[in-house]
């Protein structure tokens, strides 16, 4: 049998874990509003969609004639690329650019380079240049053209890559 001391104590011991969850607290005498909604996140930026590529696995010679590209939509180019594997010594990054049919010219955008297959130095030229360019049909303009890298399954054309979205 347990003495009133023992369930006094007891009685302390609920009390205070009542009060420390929160069970017993006093109610307001009105009701409180909502919290405030938080606010919807920021739409995320479009993706980029790859335009074009006409890069393979095969193996790769010199020489790269500038390939033509259908821009069928305005985009935003975020990413234009040519590869120099030039005999695995790469080249030293030069500019890309874009020559419409109407001889308006987009760049040329300077590049940096990156590592190609082997490690092989500056073999990739990337250029992030965020250029707003109108659908239409363009020439990718290299400035190394010597060192481009091509093959017969890119029917002679520099390979090149061009990412992008759509312009608003």
């Amino acid at each position: 049998m347990r003495t009133s001391r023992q369930i006094f104590a007891l009685a302390l011991i609920l009390a205070a874990a009542a009060l420390a969850t929160g069970c017993c607290a006093p109610r307001a005498k009105y009701p409180s509003s909502p919290a405030p909604a938080a606010p919807a996140p920021a739409a995320a930026p479009a993706a980029a969609q790859q335009i074009f590529d006409n890069g393979n696995i095969y193996g790769v010679y010199e020489g790269g004639k500038s390939p033509r590209v259908q821009i069928t939509q305005n985009v935003v180019i975020t990413e234009i690329s040519t590869y120099h594997y030039n005999q695995m010594k790469g080249a030293t990054p030069g500019t890309i650019g874009l020559e419409g049919d109407d001889g308006t010219v987009f760049g040329p955008w300077q590049t940096t380079g990156l590592p190609g297959q082997g490690d092989v130095p500056n073999a990739y030229w990337i250029a992030k240049p965020n250029a707003k360019v109108p659908a239409g049909t363009y020439t990718i303009v290299d400035s190394d053209p010597a060192t481009w890298s091509q093959n017969d399954k890119s029917s002679g054309f520099g390979f090149a890559t061009i990412k992008g979205t759509p312009a608003k």
